[in-house]
């Protein structure tokens, strides 16, 4: 019998004395022990950056929407005045409109 850090080694049964000296001395055992990093962020740290992250994103999908609407709105307005028609089509004959107010006669009372 042999042991060898944690391993233990038994040779049982009819065995010749040398080979299984032999045997025995072919066990070895070597530990190598190897060190995990730490994380340097604290679990505060890395919420503030994914708090900050989603501002971040929620801010540039304002500012896209706001130049858009800018760009699409006055777009419009000044393709419109270039054709020498008011900015707004509210007023324009072609609008169309349902009149659902009755006439002063015609009221239920």
């Amino acid at each position: 019998m042999r042991r060898s850090g944690p391993l233990v080694a038994i040779v049982s049964g009819d065995a010749i004395p040398d080979e299984s000296h032999k045997l025995l001395a072919m066990v070895h055992f070597e530990s190598d022990l190897t060190s995990m990093p730490q994380q340097t962020e604290s679990e505060v740290s890395r919420t503030g950056k994914l708090l900050l992250g989603i501002t971040v994103l929620v801010l540039i999908g304002i500012g896209t929407a706001i130049l858009l609407g800018l760009f699409l709105g006055g777009g419009r307005a000044l393709y419109r005045i270039a054709r020498g028609k008011p900015v707004s089509s509210v007023f324009e004959e072609e609008f169309i409109r349902l009149n659902l107010r009755e006439s002063g006669s015609n009221r239920p009372r």
